[in-house]
């Protein structure tokens, strides 16, 4: 499932973003980053930086089939949509358009637009139901109104889904840091600056505020509901701006209020009754407000020095940018100081007398800043030459008809002009130029995201293609690999056949002894980082040992370190646990329902041929093994061994051989001996020269000491340890 939020890098945008994330959607963003912030969000999303009225939007739609569009991205403040009411239409009204016209062109399943309490305007007749008259007082509540009726209109044209929210006051973390914030953020702002509160009006005036996370909850059920239509997004309870600073003050002391006269377009009461919503959702707000400014408190007041130092780093970068428009004139003024010094020193010095200086400083301020600066620089220069000409005793009316005064200043004139025009063509030039590449490496760079999305869809398309078309010689292949009737021969093929399909090679395969108390080492892949114990002791699972024993598969949902990653049982006939299949790690991208899925059914497939192989070997009992013990006859024992040093030399597992002296025993008594010095996982049975051989299941020389030593305390004699390979 996708999902699309505008917006979403905001205050409401970025919880709702986490809370479908986390419901298994993937989550798409539009924000223009104007007042969003990508901190907001840490869930794994995709990002693109444009507004919501752009083209582009549509190479979004075209590439993705989302199921879902909740469209919050907006201009949210009241009083900015009275001064400024073009921008507010463009962004509340061309961005909402576009993206219904795109909802409804590419199919969108659910379209949920969200919308305010502001279209009331001043109804007093509170609580206010969604049937109550619509008289929005600004142009903000008017958008919001127009909104609304264009996703009923294409509700009703195209079919689409259309969900409106009237959102009530929204508080919450994350709301108002560098952004527009509601009156509860602007006040804890004001309270951890320790700053006074302007209070606007009596303080009297109600609000119904709802808590960030319950209307999230309720936008969530929306998108996964059938309703259509305009609701109420509320908490139907009033709460006046005093209460509120009341509540603040047992969080924070209070410095002092500065009381304004009430704004203009502010609605004095504000109630919106939530049964409709509560009905159609089974949806109930589970915040109080004492509550939820407990919690948003606790966010400001863990968030403050973080806001410090971006402000602190705001307002540098503010100054710089004075600075630097202010810095030209500065550079000018230095260096008509520097040209006025000069002057007067080569006035002494008539040797040096022989370039004007006015002249070049005019020229090096019209190359380095163009126009502005190079004009500002012929009136200093004409200044200075004036000044230096009633130095030698000329009058204004005199100046006035000296021809060398008048076709100097001209000079000084046309050449600040014609230098400074020049450089501010080739600037403008330039300019447009940088702004014409930047555009295209954006285009680029967009074109370029697209394609690499496209191309990892055709990848997992033409994958699945691939593998659905070779499908029967998948399952034919998995079915030879399983096709035995030897337990031994089924956990050796089963690794092959999970490494290959799971693509992955960090498997093992453990036996559960009949106490339920040991797990032992039947087979792992062939990985030499692959740390796999020969003995673990069952409790050491014991956050997943009570599922496992109940034939239930275990997920390592808590990322343990410890643990595995995924634990699938194999169950016998009694739905009893006799073994373990174990994937100790995957990469995380891929831990996906889908992969869960396919472990799960190539584990049941590995179960049903263990089961069988099972079934069988109790059924030909008397055929496999000698009559009363547990030594297999020679043709059974030379299948064991074939198997056992094919999955040694794939360095899938080990084991140690004992030939034992049996020349002095009876098979029977013999076999009683033998019986209690090894363990389930081992085998005995009669081999070429008749005599009696153990294998040892993953054990080296040195285990297979340890038994030998058992068999001698038995009084039972052996020859030798063989070692692995060399004597099989």
């Amino acid at each position: 499932m996708k999902v699309l939020i505008t917006g979403g890098y905001g205050f409401i945008g970025s919880h709702v973003a986490e809370r479908f994330e986390k419901e298994g959607y993937q989550v798409f963003i539009i924000d223009n980053m104007l007042s969003g912030k990508a901190e907001n969000v840490e869930c794994k999303h995709k990002h693109y930086r444009f507004d919501v009225e752009d083209k582009r939007c549509e190479d979004i739609f075209r590439n993705n089939n989302f199921d879902v569009v909740l469209h919050l991205a907006a201009q949210i403040n009241a009083s900015k949509s009275l001064k400024n009411p073009y921008v507010d239409t463009k962004t509340n009204i061309l961005g909402l358009v576009n993206m219904l016209e795109l909802s409804s062109k590419y199919k969108v399943k659910r379209f949920i637009f969200a919308s305010s309490a502001e279209v009331y305007g001043n109804n007093e007749n509170l609580p206010l139901k969604e049937d109550e008259e619509c008289n929005p007082v600004s142009p903000y509540g008017i958008s919001k109104y127009v909104g609304e009726q264009y996703c009923k209109k294409w509700s009703e044209i195209y079919n689409l889904d259309t969900v409106c929210f009237r959102f009530s006051n929204v508080y919450g973390p994350r709301q108002g840091l560098f952004a527009e914030g509601g009156v509860i953020s602007i006040y804890m702002e004001k309270l951890m600056n320790n700053n006074e509160i302007k209070l606007y009006g009596d303080g009297k005036q109600t609000r119904d505020f709802i808590y960030v996370s319950d209307l999230v909850e309720a936008v969530y059920r929306a998108a996964e509901s059938d309703i259509s239509g305009i609701y109420n997004l509320s908490t139907n309870t009033r709460r006046s701006l005093n209460d509120l600073i009341e509540i603040l003050k047992g969080y924070h002391k209070v410095k002092g209020i500065i009381r304004r006269d009430d704004k203009k377009g502010d609605i004095k009461h504000s109630c919106l009754d939530n049964s409709k919503v509560k009905n159609a959702l089974d949806w109930v707000p589970t915040n109080s407000f004492e509550d939820g400014i407990e919690k948003t408190f606790k966010w400001y007041k863990d968030n403050y020095e973080n806001q410090e130092i971006m402000i602190k780093k705001k307002d540098s970068k503010k100054d710089w940018k004075h600075l630097k428009k202010v810095l030209p004139y500065i550079e000018n003024v230095i260096l008509f100081l520097v040209i006025f010094s000069l002057t007067k020193l080569f006035k002494m010095d008539f040797s040096l007398n022989t370039v004007d200086l006015k002249l070049v400083y005019i020229v090096i301020m019209g190359l380095v800043y163009g126009t502005n600066q190079s004009i500002i620089a012929v009136i200093l220069s004409v200044c200075l030459f004036t000044y230096e000409s009633f130095s030698t005793g000329m009058d204004s009316f005199s100046m006035m008809l000296d021809t060398s005064f008048v076709l100097k200043i001209s000079i000084y004139l046309l050449v600040g002009l014609i230098v400074g025009y020049m450089i501010d063509k080739y600037s403008r030039q330039g300019d447009s130029n940088k702004v014409f590449i930047s555009a295209i490496e954006e285009k680029y760079n967009f074109l370029q995201e697209v394609y690499n999305e496209t191309y990892i869809s055709k990848s997992l398309l033409e994958n699945q293609v691939v593998n659905s078309e070779d499908s029967f010689g998948k399952i034919y292949g998995i079915i030879k690999e399983l096709d035995s009737l030897e337990p031994q021969f089924i956990y050796k093929g089963a690794i092959d056949v999970l490494e290959r399909i799971l693509n992955t090679d960090e498997i093992s395969i453990y036996s559960i002894d009949k106490s339920a108390k040991f797990l032992r080492l039947i087979v792992k892949s062939n990985k030499e980082s692959l740390i796999a114990k020969k003995t673990i002791e069952l409790d050491y699972f014991m956050e997943a040992k009570e599922q496992l024993l109940q034939g239930n598969i275990f997920i390592n949902k808590k990322l343990n370190p410890e643990l595995p990653m995924l634990i699938a049982p194999i169950v016998d006939t009694n739905k009893k646990t006799i073994a373990l299949i174990m994937l100790h790690g995957v990469e995380f991208d891929r831990l996906t329902l889908y992969f869960q899925n396919l472990f799960v059914v190539v584990s049941r497939l590995i179960n049903t041929a263990v089961l069988n192989a099972y079934l069988y070997e109790s059924a030909i009992n008397d055929e496999r093994y000698v009559q009363d013990t547990i030594f297999l006859k020679k043709e059974f024992f030379e299948n064991i061994l074939s198997i056992k040093t094919k999955s040694m030399k794939e360095s899938k597992s080990e084991f140690a051989m004992l030939k034992i002296e049996n020349s002095n025993r009876d098979y029977k008594s013999l076999s009683e001996v033998v019986m209690r010095c090894i363990r389930e996982a081992d085998f005995a049975g009669i081999w070429t020269d008749d005599n009696i051989y153990l294998i040892l299941s993953n054990a080296s020389n040195s285990d297979a000491l340890i038994v030998s030593n058992r068999l001698k305390d038995q009084g039972v004699e052996f020859s030798q340890i063989i070692e692995e390979v060399l004597y099989v």
